[in-house]
């Protein structure tokens, strides 16, 4: 009998995807370390001459992901599909993979816009731990008979990256922000999990502008 894990550790995987793109980009690989900031969800409660109080809620905030990486190369070739990729610096100038020549990046005022949404996948799942090959990426299908755990956020920005050298070797931060919501109110957020009692959760589809999850 397999017993269901007490808890999700540091063996995860991530995948990036782009909008429009319908290769996918995992780069579990080379990550050290992720944060998620979940949007505060703020609330303030405003006192009134009765001794009562009037409830004041305020608009959900962006979610924050801030992870952390070795490089190995510039950027990935965006042309092939499933990539375990080494370089973000395409993602992060929004510079197609035919302008990023045999490794070589240039940044130049071309370099402008308009930028690129992202979605990223974070998936916890038992087969990581049981060395089975169920799950390869972060988007693939989750098992009903098995544990996982799903974050996936869309429409999102990679805003931030700073490189430097810690404990002898280069590392690369990395932060990415998302809304809530789009303009027409749909979540640009998902959470899914399974635990050996339920139905399988679909792999995600190719991210577009009319498909997030």
């Amino acid at each position: 009998m397999t017993l269901s894990p007490d808890c999700w550790s540091e063996m995860a995987l991530v995948t990036f995807n782009i909008i429009g793109n319908p290769n996918r980009f995992d780069c579990a690989s080379m990550l050290k370390d992720i944060r998620v900031h979940h949007g505060d969800k703020k609330m303030d409660f405003i006192p009134v001459t009765t001794g009562e109080r009037l409830e004041k809620p305020y608009p959900r905030e962006h979610t924050t992901i801030r992870l952390e990486a070795y490089p190995l190369t510039v950027g990935t070739d965006e042309a092939s599909s499933n990539k375990y990729i080494s370089g973000v610096y395409n993602f992060f100038y929004d510079v197609p993979s035919d302008t990023v020549p045999s490794g070589t990046f240039f940044v130049s005022p071309a370099i402008s816009a308009p930028p690129r949404k992202i979605r990223v996948s974070l998936l916890w799942a038992e087969s990581l731990f049981t060395g089975a090959a169920t799950n390869t990426s972060a988007t693939g299908l989750l098992l009903g008979a098995e544990d996982s755990l799903r974050y996936v956020f869309a429409d999102g920005y990679l805003v931030s990256m700073k490189d430097e050298v810690q404990n002898g070797v280069l590392t690369l931060s990395m932060e990415l922000k998302f809304p809530a919501f789009d303009r027409n109110k749909n979540p640009c957020m998902v959470v899914q999990s399974t635990s050996r009692t339920g139905n399988n959760i679909s792999a995600l589809p190719t991210y577009t502008t009319s498909t997030k999850f």
